[in-house]
């Protein structure tokens, strides 16, 4: 006579695994997925930012948010995502530098870099957002 041990095993096994997949599949996603999309959100709102219509005002404003955003991000995902998020913040510190030097000396250096620095900053944000939405 065979045991049955091992097709026990497997029919036991082949029970759970439903719904352990189910318990994944509706599993919350972390906390930082909202403060992401958040943050995205921000991101759009300065890039589509009319500086003729807004004025500098608008533009930092909206650089207040995504600093913001970013906090909030770095509170809730800073210990797994931490190079990334600082990164972001680097060059938000940076843009807000080159704009605020831009708004005193509007030459075509300053303008340039500031130019220059929203592109760092979009590059390190959808580097943060590519790092973070594989987790969400």
């Amino acid at each position: 006579m065979r045991s049955a041990g091992p097709v026990a095993a497997v029919v036991v096994w082949l029970a759970l695994v439903p719904g352990g997949l189910a318990a994944c599949a509706n599993a919350e996603p972390p906390a930082f997925c909202q403060d992401l999309d958040q943050l995205a959100s921000s991101m759009q709102a300065l890039k589509q930012t009319d500086v003729k219509v807004e004025g500098i005002d608008g533009v930092k404003t909206k650089l207040q948010a995504v600093g913001q955003d970013i906090d909030q991000l770095s509170t809730t995902a800073k210990q797994q995502f931490a190079p990334q998020i600082n990164e972001v913040k680097k060059q938000g510190s940076e843009l807000k530098t080159t704009v605020d030097a831009a708004v005193k000396d509007p030459s075509e250096a300053n303008v340039s870099a500031a130019r220059r620095n929203v592109g760092e900053l979009k590059n390190a944000f959808l580097d943060l957002q590519a790092a973070l939405q594989a987790s969400c």
